[in-house]
């Protein structure tokens, strides 16, 4: 019985990653995909595929789908928990070079002090009261792997993370509406 769902368990799975990965990959501008909103698109698919369970519109609860769904749901649940662990983890698709100017900007602008440790590899933030170290690894070549500072209250390091996920947003396009200026 759980092999003949399994088509239906892995298409809700791989949909949600699967949309955002290639939103990343297809990006002509700098975006980054946070692990945790993948994790957050998960349980609410989860939530969207347990609606019908709820509402009894299901047609017959022991049936081949209603046991795909029961399956799928345990499954965009679990994974979207999984994903909820990897606090602040995210894939930038910026050059290296192009990131580190883009938080030593940062870091001048709220007076952070900014150095780069063991090979560049890791970048340490020392704010008034609070010292931070994050990761950057590149994957490719404009592909890079980091962590955002965690945020706490009243702090230039938290100010710093949200200047970086302002400039960087995620995959899913925006649309902007821009009025043209008449001609006097």
């Amino acid at each position: 019985m759980f092999v003949s769902s399994l088509p239906v368990v892995l298409v809700f799975l791989v949909a949600p990653a699967a949309l955002h990965a290639t939103l990343f990959l297809l990006a002509r501008r700098p975006v980054r995909l946070v692990l945790t909103r993948l994790g957050k698109y998960q349980i609410g698919l989860a939530a969207v595929v347990a609606a019908p369970l709820l509402t009894g519109w299901a047609p017959d609860l022991t049936s081949a789908v209603s046991h795909s769904i029961q399956i799928s749901l345990v499954a965009c649940v679990t994974t979207g928990m999984l994903l909820q662990t990897f606090g602040g983890a995210c894939l930038l698709r910026i050059n290296r070079s192009d990131y580190l100017d883009m938080l030593g900007s940062g870091c001048k602008r709220l007076l952070l002090s900014f150095e780069l440790k063991e090979g560049e590899t890791k970048v340490v933030l020392l704010g008034k009261g609070r010292t931070e170290t994050l990761p950057l690894r590149q994957l490719s070549r404009r592909v890079v792997w980091t962590r955002f500072p965690a945020r706490t209250p009243h702090d230039k390091i938290t100010l710093l993370g949200q200047y970086l996920q302002k400039s960087l947003p995620g995959p899913l396009p925006r649309f902007r509406i821009v009025m043209k200026k008449r001609a006097n």
